[in-house]
């Protein structure tokens, strides 16, 4: 840049004359972006500023106005772009890549049902190390199912872009139903095999010589217990 003289002659001898015309050379106007950046996809509008004031933006998803919506411009690299004119009406463009990043995906599994009885359920998510939010529940999984009702629990896990995302599961606590084995009873020691009926049907029988459906074979005087049992998991009930 600067300012060159430059002369233009015309003739010869007496008749030679000449004109000097000055060409002033501008520099381009220095144009800054602004740094590269992530940004996660659920992040919303991003407002970006060029240097000098009153350029124009352009590129994917992009307003002129430096408006920036990751979650139209989709996961991925985008190059954005800054343009301003001077007063000379000298151009510049300076440019931007922004990474839009995905969010984690989380999982909890399935909603669930549960029985009111005492003792804590352990739940976990994945990917490993988010944390639980809810009702009867610790921030890291530990379920009270203490209390009928349901209860929406939340998962929250945040990755190493500073991206979150949730899951919910759903829990669904019940009363439980009891085991019954019946009322105590007396038999000789020569009444042979003994059927036990317990309900709800379908339960399981145990204890010293008594099959799982509950026949016991009579082969010695005594006092024998026999447990009832029906359910399984935190909704196993006993008698």
């Amino acid at each position: 840049d600067g300012i060159f003289d430059f002369t233009y002659s015309f003739g010869a001898g007496n008749c030679l004359t000449t004109d000097v015309i000055s060409i002033t050379v501008n520099a381009l106007p220095t144009v800054n972006a602004g740094a590269d950046f992530d940004v996660c996809v659920d992040a919303g509008i991003q407002t970006l500023t060029g240097n000098p004031n009153g350029g124009i933006w352009s590129g994917t998803a992009m307003t002129s106005s430096g408006d920036f919506d990751p979650s139209v411009a989709g996961v991925g690299l985008h190059t954005v772009y800054y343009d301003y004119t001077d007063v000379n009406s000298c151009d510049n463009v300076d440019s931007v890549v922004i990474t839009v990043n995905e969010l984690p995906t989380v999982n909890v599994g399935n909603d669930t049902t549960l029985c009111n009885q005492p003792g804590i359920v352990q739940f976990e998510g994945t990917p490993l190390g988010g944390t639980w939010t809810g009702s009867n529940i610790t921030s890291n999984g530990d379920f009270d199912p203490t209390g009928v009702g349901l209860f929406e629990n939340v998962y929250t896990y945040t990755d190493a872009n500073g991206c979150v995302n949730s899951d919910t599961m759903f829990i669904d606590v019940i009363d439980p139903t009891n085991a019954d084995a019946g009322v105590d009873f007396e038999v000789c020691i020569d009444t042979g095999s003994v059927q036990l009926t317990g309900s709800p049907a379908n339960g399981t029988w145990s204890g010293n010589g008594i099959t799982p459906t509950g026949e016991y074979t009579v082969i010695a005087d005594g006092i024998f217990d026999f447990t009832y049992s029906f359910g399984a998991g935190n909704c196993l009930t006993n008698d």
